[in-house]
């Protein structure tokens, strides 16, 4: 089973790169829109930690080995501004993917 996010990678609180954030069952991924960089993909036996990095915009911080953290902005649709208060997206991600990692 596949679940997927808006995401972004982001510098400061700029978005540099939009994408989809995709969790499947041995590895998260994440691909840029119309494929304008390569995919990464990090595989969950490899993921140390997934948390909160910043509530506005909302980030989150994957941390895995052998590699610098991986910092997105998550957000629950492509028409939500990067300022708004709604977490719920970055939330759901870190859940889904600690749950998945828990069951490994």
């Amino acid at each position: 089973m596949t679940q997927q996010w808006i995401a972004s990678r982001s510098a400061w609180r700029v978005s540099l790169l939009g994408g989809t954030l995709a969790l499947t069952d041995d590895e998260l991924t994440f691909t840029p829109l119309l494929h304008l960089g390569a995919t990464q993909r990090i595989a969950l036996a490899a993921i140390e930690s997934v948390e909160p990095h910043g509530d506005r915009p909302a980030r989150l911080r994957i941390t895995a080995t052998g590699r610098r953290p991986l910092v997105l902005m998550v957000l629950p649709d492509l028409t939500t501004a990067v300022w708004s208060r709604d977490n719920s997206a970055r939330d759901a991600a870190i859940t889904a993917i600690t749950a998945r990692l828990n069951t490994r």
